[in-house]
């Protein structure tokens, strides 16, 4: 439930940016947005101190709680518990690192094409009422631990699945828990700091930089009372040339994409390449044979049909006319034409019969 209020908060955050920037996404390209766009970036602020499990924002609680069961599980789960406190370090790291380069520093884009503007209210509202859960949805389902609202909630649904002895709380064990994790959380937010926010110029103690990164987490990240506007990069850039490999695996996400599309999307392209030339020229060949067979045979049947077949009928019919045309001269209506033909017809067979006898 947590983790709903603050990453819905983060992504309708992007979504409020990206539109504020005319749909320019990426990060390299922004900064400053603070001074445009501030309600923006409070809520976002908000969702970036809830992700990295800083006390008392909502992400603290589910991760502290997930992270205290797995160390309470003992055996192989200490692993997890392990890889789960590098996962809070790096996404507190990248979080913040998020926030700097979004909103604090110079201004990294085209003044004359993009104008940031805030969201109107109907894109605002959404943010404050999931940066209002955010801030204190974790406490109110969370206290106490182990104990509290949304584990009453969920108790009986998962009465059969559970174990009917849950983990008592200890104040002190799991107090340390929390103050680790916090801890964690807070070392992220200082690397970040470290590697663009502080001077790379000015030799700062630790302590110097410790107190800078307090500050800013203080006055600037939590209370909003106004905003950094330096930014650098010499730190980043010079790990970046160190690790030069590690650098290039992550900047290209691990080649997962290059790899994908050499080995995956490329062959499926040439079997789909391969398939296409075989239909063009197999496939359809013998579909456009048989067509061209069938008009031949269809223009040849027709020949037939006008010539001899229909030249049949028509010359019977034709016959027919013509012998009709000629008959139709003997049938005049008149009774003495009949009479004669009649008196010709005697006299023609009394003529041969006198002959022949």
């Amino acid at each position: 439930m947590t983790h709903a209020f603050f990453k819905g908060l983060l992504f309708l955050g992007a979504g409020s940016v990206i539109h504020a920037m005319h749909e320019e996404q990426d990060m390299r390209n922004m900064g400053g947005l603070y001074k445009h766009i501030p309600g923006t970036y409070r809520t976002m602020a908000i969702a970036t101190l809830a992700i990295a499990g800083i006390f008392p924002f909502a992400g603290f609680w589910s991760k502290d709680e997930i992270l205290t069961m797995a160390i309470k599980a003992g055996g192989i789960n200490v692993i997890f518990w392990i890889l789960g406190m590098c996962a809070a370090f790096m996404t507190s790291f990248y979080m913040f690192r998020l926030l700097f380069m979004t909103f604090y520093g110079q201004e990294r884009f085209d003044e004359h094409h993009v104008h940031p503007h805030e969201s109107p209210p109907v894109m605002l509202t959404p943010l404050k009422i999931l940066a209002f859960l955010s801030l204190i949805g974790g406490a109110v389902v969370g206290i106490p631990p182990e104990n509290g609202l949304f584990h009453q909630f969920l108790g009986h649904a998962f009465h059969h699945w559970v174990d009917h002895h849950p983990h008592a709380f200890h104040i002190w064990p799991d107090l340390f828990l929390m103050i680790l994790s916090t801890i964690i959380a807070l070392a992220g937010f200082f690397t970040a700091y470290s590697l663009y926010l502080s001077d790379p110029q000015a030799r700062e103690s630790f302590g110097s930089r410790v107190s800078g990164a307090w500050n800013v987490l203080w006055n600037v990240v939590i209370w909003n009372r106004r905003g950094v506007d330096v930014f650098y990069t010499e730190r980043a850039q010079g790990l970046a040339t160190k690790y030069e490999l590690a650098y290039d695996a992550l900047l290209n996400k691990y080649y997962v994409d290059e790899i994908y599309h050499l080995y995956v999307v490329r062959p499926i392209m040439w079997g789909m390449n391969a398939l296409w030339v075989v239909d063009g020229t197999v496939v359809d060949g013998i579909v456009n044979g048989f067509g061209k067979f069938t008009r031949l045979y269809s223009n040849w049947s027709g020949w037939v049909d006008r010539r001899y077949v229909d030249g049949s009928v028509n010359g019977a019919a034709e016959l027919v006319r013509g012998g009709s045309q000629a008959f139709r001269l003997l049938q005049t209506g008149v009774v003495q034409n009949y009479l004669l033909v009649m008196a010709l017809g005697v006299f023609v067979f009394v003529a041969i019969f006198l002959i022949a006898v």
